[in-house]
């Protein structure tokens, strides 16, 4: 699991994709230094393509019980890629009703095949090189799906660590289930920020998203700045602590990103509190902000 990042440049770059890996289940020495260094790490070539089919499937399956509810017709599946045909049918059930895309985003997050996929051996192997042997895996496992040209939805600059606590060596997973470049919205992070805590966020929020997001003043410091384009089977670890932001899907195709979280069940605080962390209003608060009236 070869993984750069841009290094030493104020200016915004983004990441090579690197020649393919032999040992992508190793986390080296150096990678665990640049992880801790900037608080995000590319790892390159750790998924393939049948990793992803568990987690289609179950999609697939809540998809096409929504479409014969609303009475919604998908496309053949033709040459597309499969990926690319499960885009197809969400965006047509979103032609029909836009609330379907929470429906399926709460839904996911229940799925046997999620949980499976969180656990996965590969993905373990990353978090306990990176963090360390003992973790736990965060309950609300989420599958993005970036619908094109939608905002609200949309994260600005966040550190994930305001929206969930617990041990501040918190790590995110966020796998790209297909190619993603910067016209699809890849990521944008703030290399070693990390180190600095937490920082101040807008708790009024932002009108055009429903997301709290970092204080102008901390943003105006951010200068490593790297957009990452991601290939599908990479992953990339980010502290809870690091700053990043997602950027407006201006592709035809919607953007499906696997997004779990690691807990260290050896952090002190967390380990004193018994494992649990409190409820945060706050998180709570933005996250159930809605531009639109909810489903019944």
């Amino acid at each position: 699991m070869t993984a750069i990042l841009a290094q030493g440049s104020s200016d915004m770059g983004h990441i090579d994709h690197p020649a393919m890996n032999t040992e992508p289940d190793l986390v080296s020495s150096t990678q665990k230094q640049q992880y801790d260094r900037d608080g995000a790490i590319m790892m390159r070539n750790v998924l393939c393509e049948s990793d992803y089919q568990d987690v289609m499937d179950d999609l697939q399956t809540r998809m096409q019980l929504l479409a014969d509810r609303e009475g919604v017709s998908f496309p053949k599946q033709g040459d597309l890629p499969r990926i690319g045909w499960l885009s197809e049918c969400l965006q047509r059930l979103c032609q029909k009703d836009s609330r379907l895309q929470g429906v399926l985003y709460d839904a996911m997050s229940r799925s046997p095949a999620m949980h499976r996929m969180s656990s996965h051996t590969k993905l373990c192997e990353v978090v306990s090189g990176l963090m360390g042997p003992d973790f736990e895996v965060h309950a609300r496992l989420i599958l993005i799906m970036a619908l094109p040209q939608a905002k609200w939805h949309l994260a600005g600059w966040h550190q994930d660590w305001y929206y969930n606590e617990g041990p501040q060596s918190t790590m995110t997973l966020w796998i790209p289930m297909h190619d993603v470049g910067i016209q699809g919205g890849a990521l944008t992070v703030a290399l070693g920020k990390h180190r600095n805590g937490l920082m101040g966020h807008c708790e009024e929020g932002d009108q055009t998203t429903k997301w709290h997001t970092i204080k102008q003043k901390h943003v105006d410091q951010f200068s490593d700045l790297v957009q990452v384009e991601a290939k599908a089977g990479d992953c990339l670890a980010l502290h809870a602590l690091a700053p990043h932001r997602a950027y407006v899907n201006m592709s035809s195709q919607v953007r499906f990103v696997l997004n779990f979280r690691y807990l260290d069940l050896r952090d002190p605080g967390y380990l004193e509190s018994g494992w649990r962390v409190k409820q945060i209003d706050h998180a709570r608060q933005a996250l159930g902000r809605s531009s639109e009236p909810k489903v019944a």
